[in-house]
């Protein structure tokens, strides 16, 4: 039996993740590709369509510069295939039945990222499940900046109250962990 995908993606680390405005304002990435600790290489999206692309460091040359090789580094997502369950189910609205598909690294990359950008957004208020994504309720600043600027009771009552009417309403909150830690009632 294959282990869960959970397991892989404990496995993998993206970093020094920036976010770009790509092709027609969509959103472009760069970040490092890490799986156990280890680099694998740097990935680019520019947003124009089409796959991430990979670019493989494989040492330096006399002067310290990354030397860089253009393989595919599909050899060892065919060995994650093996151990792991690498399949999904797509569902598309218009569609009657739900179709399987593989994660790729493309996929694997962009659910890191979007791991990390939810990362950073924890303590911007709170998250609430939307869809695939979130939105956030809160103030405009981070919990901490705000708590600075008024008052920790003062901000923890204004997000239990918002905590507690999107629960009443049968919402997810995403960073009830995070919010417990600063005092609310979850």
């Amino acid at each position: 039996m294959k282990k869960p995908l959970k397991e892989l993606l404990d496995r993998i680390e993206v970093k020094s993740v920036k976010f770009h405005r790509g092709h027609e304002g969509m959103q472009g990435l760069n970040c490092k590709l890490y799986v156990d600790g280890k680099f694998l290489a740097r990935v680019h999206d520019d947003a124009y369509g089409g796959e991430f692309e990979y670019d493989q460091c494989i040492g330096q040359d006399k002067d310290g510069m990354p030397l860089m090789v253009d393989e595919n580094m599909y050899q060892l997502l065919e060995t994650f295939k093996v151990i792991y369950d690498l399949t999904y189910k797509v569902n598309f609205p218009n569609d009657d039945e739900p179709w399987e598909s593989e994660h790729c690294w493309d996929t694997l990359v962009d659910h890191k990222c979007n791991e990390y950008q939810r990362q950073k957004a924890f303590n911007k208020g709170v998250m609430i499940k939307e869809g695939n994504g979130y939105t956030i309720v809160g103030f405009k600043y981070t919990i901490p900046n705000a708590i600075k600027k008024w008052n920790k009771e003062i901000i923890v009552s204004q997000l239990q109250k918002i905590y507690d009417d999107k629960i009443a309403d049968g919402r997810e909150v995403l960073n009830t962990e995070y919010l417990a830690q600063l005092g609310l009632k979850t």
